[in-house]
């Protein structure tokens, strides 16, 4: 209904894991390719502002490398957790509220995205940020729950007004007629299209680590060299590394899947580990294997 009403604004956004579902069910090679397709379809369909959630991730990755670095300093609120998941935080919620403080205080990319994206779209267009309707499309069914959260609003408006699956951004496709395959490469919309390859990192398992880690990291160089964390990527449920960071060893965790996540919370309860920082995500192999996917 908001993409026929004249009087709305009406905004996507798409999740880094998004492109590797589109390229997968059209048989495209390039993710790249996937997701400029997707553009045009969505600009087709009648979507009248085609952003990337990567820029938000991108945001996410100075506010959490700063608020990592300020905890290490401080030694306090240790082990550091990653808030980007929905499902992990309510989980940490139900079965850990004791570790609540350590979580991040930063907000998802998606509710971040909607957050500053209804500001300044409001402000740009002199229109109510009730006449900016906000979807996301997202690889995760949990990002629906998140999204309808009454903290992640305003006077009663979401910040997040509906979210679509990868699954029913695929049916939404073709039942407009549109032949994804077919259409011409297009390019997101300025400035919230924008991102780096950190961002779209967010949709792996260990993305949001390395993309922390290399941040903290590249604090304290100064010849622009390339710095990477493999030990944090690939698929198995908990990976474990330990980087030195300006003289201080810090341990991390990644830990993809609940059954993990609880199996190295327990241990962190008992006193049995420990960990400077620790990602969580409740997909195995993180935001590509969401419930939303293919």
């Amino acid at each position: 209904k908001a993409i026929h009403n004249p009087d709305k604004m009406v905004v996507v956004q798409i999740a880094p894991a998004v492109r590797a579902a589109i390229a997968l069910e059209y048989g495209i090679t390039d993710g790249e390719h996937a997701m400029s397709k997707t553009v045009t379809a969505l600009r087709r369909i009648g979507f009248d502002k085609v952003y990337d959630t990567s820029f938000t991730a991108d945001l996410c990755t100075v506010e959490e490398a700063t608020e990592f670095l300020g905890r290490v300093a401080e030694g306090k609120r240790l082990p550091h957790f990653t808030s980007c998941c929905p499902a992990w935080v309510k989980l940490c919620e139900q079965l850990y509220p004791n570790y609540l403080n350590n979580l991040s205080t930063c907000k998802s990319p998606q509710q971040m995205f909607g957050s500053l994206v209804k500001k300044l779209l409001s402000e740009r267009h002199n229109i109510d940020r009730k006449n900016i309707y906000l979807v996301s499309v997202m690889p995760c069914t949990a990002k629906k729950f998140e999204a309808e959260r009454p903290e992640f609003s305003v006077d009663g408006n979401p910040d997040v007004d509906a979210v679509l699956s990868s699954q029913e951004l695929i049916r939404m496709i073709d039942q407009s007629g549109v032949k994804l395959t077919e259409l011409l490469l297009d390019s997101l919309d300025l400035p919230f299209g924008f991102k780096t390859g950190a961002g779209i990192k967010f949709g792996a398992s260990g993305g949001v680590a390395e993309a922390v880690l290399r941040l903290a990291a590249a604090k304290d160089e100064t010849d622009n060299q390339i710095i990477e964390f493999k030990e944090v990527r690939g698929l198995e449920g908990v990976k474990e590394a330990s980087v030195n960071l300006d003289g201080t060893t810090i341990k991390l965790a990644v830990i993809s899947g609940l059954a993990n996540v609880q199996r190295v919370m327990d241990k962190l309860q008992k006193g049995e580990v420990y960990y400077d920082i620790i990602e969580v995500m409740a997909c195995r192999g993180g935001c590509i294997g969401g419930g939303g996917q293919p």
